[in-house]
């Protein structure tokens, strides 16, 4: 059920969004954006920042640029988003990334990078016009396997046997992280938002409405592309930390709508 809401929210956004383009052929120019407003437009500006001085972050090269901001960070996961970095550097980073193991499992398009380590280690990469690039790393997940490892043969004897009635359910009791393929999904779908926030933006200081439309066409066709895996998720096999990472993600996409709302 929440994929299909998912999928429906994404619908109607971009269906609100293809009839602002239709209806705009003849704005006028009193509507584009002055540089001073764009600058507002930002909840939270780029500035200096201090690259993560942890373990996670050592894992990875530290890029050239520190003009940027952080989104989030603890101690298994991250993300920044960086300013002043040309595409050229951006191929070059990935490349460093790679280098420091970043290269199993990979999946690369011309402006993003998904990998893990050897360790399970995962790491995503994005960059966007205007010399913007993401940075978000995250540790591996903990399944609590681990903690069975010492259980004598009576206490591991039961819990075999449990288990086989238990299977339908073990996500949503034992899972208290979120796990790694739903969160790599919902920080897609949340990329994806992002992609949507930028387009409209530009498209309010644009008057090359035609430039727009290609645009909109290429967007439609990643939505088309993210709404099958959406539906391919079984909602019933949740786990609360899932649902919570879900409500996490949908909050921060409705209160970045919330800038390109008219």
């Amino acid at each position: 059920m929440k994929s299909k809401v998912i999928a429906l929210l994404l619908a109607l956004v971009l269906m609100g969004a293809s009839s602002v383009v239709l209806s705009s052929c003849g704005k006028n120019d009193e509507e584009n954006i002055s540089s001073e407003v764009e600058e507002t437009e930002t909840t939270e500006p780029f500035k200096e920042i201090e690259w993560p001085d942890s373990e996670l972050a050592n894992l990875i090269p530290k890029p050239k640029s520190t003009f940027g901001r952080i989104e989030w960070e603890y101690s298994d996961d991250f993300k920044i988003t960086l300013g002043k970095i040309t595409k050229q550097q951006y191929q070059d980073y990935v490349k460093e990334c790679k280098e420091k193991g970043f290269k199993e499992d990979y999946e690369k398009g011309e402006d993003y990078y998904r990998a893990e380590n050897k360790d399970g280690y995962y790491l995503s990469l994005d960059y966007e016009e205007g010399d913007i690039m993401t940075v978000h790393l995250e540790s591996p997940y903990d399944d609590g396997e681990d903690s069975n490892n010492n259980e004598d043969e009576e206490t591991e004897s039961k819990n075999k046997t449990s288990s086989k009635s238990k299977s339908s359910s073990k996500a949503k009791s034992d899972s208290s992280k979120v796990s790694a393929g739903f969160k790599k999904t919902m920080d897609e779908y949340e990329a994806f938002m992002d992609d949507y926030v930028d387009f409209m933006k530009k498209y309010k200081k644009s008057s090359d409405v035609a430039a727009m439309l290609t645009e909109y066409t290429e967007m439609m066709s990643k939505y088309t592309d993210f709404t099958e895996k959406i539906d391919d998720i079984d909602e019933d096999s949740l786990s609360t930390a899932d649902a919570a990472y879900y409500v996490e993600v949908t909050a921060r996409v409705a209160k970045k709508l919330a800038e390109v709302a008219d």
